[in-house]
């Protein structure tokens, strides 16, 4: 966004939220909704102070409850990562997290202190000692000083990203589809299989990434499962020349398009952190130690930029918001 005109449009890298399409899950009803509420003020000398509130505001499926426990493993809101319950009664650990509110307060003495900042929104998809425990969400914040001809200027960047949550979603539906094709042609050999789910996989794992691409499109869908289609033909066609095809492509489809359960089930059940990120918005205001120059944010309104966003859009690409201001003197 262009200072100068605030009804600009806002940089490709902003434009899109996760692609959810043919290949891949659509958006789930999810258990809850949480949001980050963050406030940022930098001063002219460096000096700064950092306050995050999240909230859980409600529970709208009872299936998958994210609890109190679940939500300090979870999401590292707990009084070991700075985090204090403003809430007026200490919750038991099994007990719904909804309506709880916790803030975490930041100060820093001078601008090299920033640094401290980085990994204060985390939520890690699954509890330690799981498998996928190492699939994350984080942020890596970044304040600088910077000397230039026109004086001082602060710059504000903040980067979200998922680590391995893509590849657990093309793992699974990988998965899905292999097994699919194992119950209704038993006779593929092991490596035959293998090789149907190298190519599904790969095929998503390119979707996600063209689709979440700053500046790519979608793939056609159609056109995807027509390729997969045709190659799983191919093989089949190896053990039976005059085979009839025709119920690969309906477990093609199958594959691609998920009946909003099984994918739902199995992130609350395997990767419940990512389950309960996708319904988690995330507000950031922060206030420039002087006028902006630049900046990617939703609004400016005089030395405050604020941007919304959701924890899921990182999911295919990492997130950057940035904002560049002169320091007043």
């Amino acid at each position: 966004m262009n200072p100068k005109n605030p009804n600009a449009t806002k940089p490709a890298s902003r434009r899109r939220s996760l692609l959810l399409g043919a290949l891949v899950i659509g958006l789930f009803s999810f258990a809850g909704c949480q949001h980050y509420d963050a406030q940022v003020a930098i001063h002219p000398d460096g000096s700064g102070r950092r306050t995050i509130e999240f909230t859980v505001d409600s529970s709208r499926d009872n299936t998958f409850p994210l609890t109190h426990e679940a939500l300090g493993e979870l999401f590292h809101i707990d009084s070991a990562h700075g985090w204090e319950l403003t809430s007026p009664e200490k919750p038991a650990p099994e007990a719904s997290a909804a309506g709880a509110t916790f803030r975490r307060e930041t100060t820093f003495d001078d601008f090299a202190a920033w640094s401290q900042a980085d990994g204060d929104l985390r939520i890690q998809a699954a509890r330690q000692g799981r498998p996928h425990a190492a699939v994350v969400f984080d942020n890596d914040l970044d304040v600088r000083f910077i000397e230039s001809e026109e004086g001082r200027i602060c710059q504000y960047r903040e980067i979200f990203s998922w680590t391995g949550l893509r590849q657990e979603i093309a793992a699974f539906m990988a998965d899905r589809f292999t097994e699919q094709m194992e119950a209704s042609y038993p006779f593929l050999s092991s490596n035959e299989l293998h090789e149907l789910r190298g190519l599904i996989a790969g095929m998503i794992m390119l979707h996600l990434e063209a689709a979440g691409s700053p500046e790519g499109e979608e793939p056609d869908g159609d056109l995807i499962q027509a390729a997969i289609t045709a190659h799983a033909e191919d093989i089949l066609r190896r053990h039976v020349s005059d085979l009839s095809t025709a119920e690969i492509s309906e477990i093609v489809r199958a594959a691609a398009d998920d009946p909003m359960d099984l994918l739902d089930t199995y992130l609350a059940e395997e990767l419940p952190g990512a389950y309960h990120a996708a319904s988690t918005a995330l507000n950031i205001a922060v206030t420039m130690p002087g006028p902006i120059i630049d900046t990617n944010a939703d609004r400016i309104d005089g030395q405050q930029v604020t941007w919304e966003l959701n924890v899921w859009d990182a999911s295919a690409h990492p997130v950057e918001i940035f904002v560049i201001a002169e320091v007043a003197e």
